[in-house]
């Protein structure tokens, strides 16, 4: 298996020293890579999907090892995997066109589609790119009709059981994410007219929170400490930016000296303390630029962990134990791969 290193880069991006993360490249994909990792609480298997284009792939590691376990045809992304308490089972959400699943559901080991998400004859696809588990146990799930040339209008449908699903709510903007916190359900909105926005539900449906005027702003939350943190980038600086929420204001709580963005947070266990880690991605689609990682144990004082060869890192996850930590990667014309690091706890 691969080790990484930390080699000299450009200035600009601020890397010093030894990689704090380590970790090593254990499985390459067929594809250019992935969007999503995720741990099946029940089975504490890990579960990772791809950006195919026009197909895309769900894997699975199992003794050790990343194995293929489902093709989808007709569509272009797994975005969101989510594991759902309620009903001890994970949950898919898909980028894909007018024929193929939108919201899928692990059935035993066989993965079949819910039927959510399938009421749009007049596109050409949908973006199914939110998915998450409110405050209200229900699993939610955005769902964007697409249409070129045509504002984004989205959907929210949610369930409670994961095979009966309702059309709840509309939004003028593409839902990335759903997180309970504080009680509260909350979504973070992003592109079309409703820019980017974090709302909650409330007794006669979202309301806003706050927003940011550029329309990359906003991408993941995962709740740290006391605070939500978002993930995204600030069009301003053109630079990679986390957000910190604490229930009553949202303020930039770090910039990278990169531009692209940051996407996904996880939580492990390392030497003694609680560290969220976050992927960085230098861009969509690039080419000869380098992903990373940073990490905090603060929420406000962030450094760098570990950089890739591949340019975007779009999935990180807590793996089977406290200490051991997931990252997955994709390369424009490449090959993405999955990394692995197993911390003294």
């Amino acid at each position: 298996m691969l080790k990484m290193t930390l080699f000299a880069v450009a200035a600009s991006l601020a890397f010093a020293g030894n990689p704090v993360a380590e970790m090593e490249a254990e499985f390459t994909s067929p594809d250019s890579g992935f969007f999503v990792l995720a741990r099946h609480e029940g089975t504490g298997e890990m579960w990772a999907g791809t950006y195919g284009g026009d197909k895309s792939r769900l894997f699975v590691r199992r003794d050790g090892a990343w194995k293929l376990h489902t093709e989808l045809p007709e569509t272009e992304s797994v975005f969101r995997l989510v594991y759902h308490r309620g009903t001890k089972t994970l949950y898919a959400n898909l980028e894909r066109n007018s024929k193929a699943p939108c919201i899928m559901r692990l059935d035993a080991d066989r993965w079949v589609d819910t039927g959510a998400g399938h009421d749009y004859p007049e596109t050409q696809g949908t973006m199914g790119l939110g998915l998450g588990v409110g405050a209200d146990g229900r699993l939610y799930a955005g769902v964007t009709p697409y249409t070129p040339g045509q504002p984004s209008k989205g959907y929210v449908w949610r369930s409670t059981d994961g095979v009966r699903w309702e059309k709840f709510a509309e939004t003028q903007s593409v839902t990335k994410h759903f997180i309970a916190y504080r009680g509260r359900t909350y979504a973070v909105l992003t592109f079309g007219r409703g820019g980017n926005q974090l709302v909650r539900l409330g007794k006669t449906g979202w309301e806003t929170v706050c927003e940011l005027p550029d329309e990359k702003g906003l991408q993941y939350a995962v709740e740290f400490g006391e605070s939500l943190f978002l993930g995204g980038s600030d069009a301003a600086t053109s630079k990679a930016a986390i957000y910190r929420y604490d229930g009553s204001s949202l303020k930039k709580t770090f910039e990278a000296e990169r531009g692209g963005g940051f996407f996904s947070f996880a939580m492990v266990r390392q030497d003694g303390r609680d560290w969220l880690y976050v992927g960085h991605s230098a861009g969509w689609r690039v080419k000869g630029k380098q992903a990373a990682l940073y990490r905090s144990a603060d929420g406000v004082k962030w450094e760098p962990a570990q950089v890739f060869d591949e340019a975007e890192c779009w999935a990180v996850a807590a793996g089977e134990s406290p200490g051991v930590l997931y990252a997955a990667t994709r390369q424009e014309g490449g090959h993405g791969k999955i990394y692995r690091a197993e911390f003294k706890r």
